[in-house]
């Protein structure tokens, strides 16, 4: 896609973003009001575009905005599939999540524009990150996480796809103990993403 979307919940309206630097099928995240692009693969692989990264402020009218290279990824190997990138506390993580292969994850740091490796206790079970201890605590294990493939938090839940797109698994991080429940898809479709929306509320 050359020029992505962008759908505006307020005012009921599409609009084109910037038209970006390589058209391509990549991870994509948002972190403080800016939508990252990352890795990907267009309609044949380029070296360059599996490693690099881009930025687009929100917050800036179309005329005067447009994307912007960010530091690259260390290989191209996130180009291989489609993968999401979640933002959280200025940064952005991404985990090749699909498939069969050895599970790998990488973290960007919007601040000091850098990528890191992804600590290996966050790949496998749901766990949340204690910052007055710097440490990570386990929230829950359970079988059907382990078909995970896609993760989305906010506003006290956490949603991962699982199976192939064939189940959603809820879990309430709010909740003494969290609680888990499994949600279908309709008949015959498959998620094929998933997204927690805030509240939207229209200016008085």
């Amino acid at each position: 896609m050359p020029r992505p979307l962008v759908f505006q919940p307020l005012s009921n309206q599409w609009s084109f973003v910037p038209r970006c630097p390589s058209a391509r099928w990549c991870g994509v995240g948002t972190v403080g009001g800016k939508v990252y692009v990352a890795s990907g693969i267009g309609t044949t692989y380029r070296g360059d575009v599996a490693r690099s990264m881009e930025e687009w402020d929100t917050k800036r009218k179309e005329a005067s905005s447009s994307w912007v290279k960010k530091a690259c990824l260390k290989d191209g190997k996130f180009s291989r599939e489609d993968v999401e990138a979640i933002g959280y506390r200025g940064k952005l993580w991404m985990v090749n999540s699909k498939g069969n292969a050895v599970k790998e994850g990488v973290v960007y740091d919007v601040q000091k524009d850098t990528w890191q490796d992804m600590p290996q206790g966050m790949l496998g079970v749901l766990n949340k990150y204690v910052d007055e201890n710097d440490c990570w605590e386990m929230v829950m294990e359970s079988v059907v996480l382990r078909e995970a493939e896609q993760v989305c938090a906010g506003r006290g839940r956490v949603c991962v796809v699982c199976a192939n797109g064939r189940k959603i698994v809820v879990v309430d991080v709010v909740a003494t103990p969290p609680r888990i429940w499994v949600v279908e898809p309709p008949q015959m479709l498959e998620v094929v993403a998933v997204h927690i929306l805030p509240r939207m509320c229209r200016p008085d």
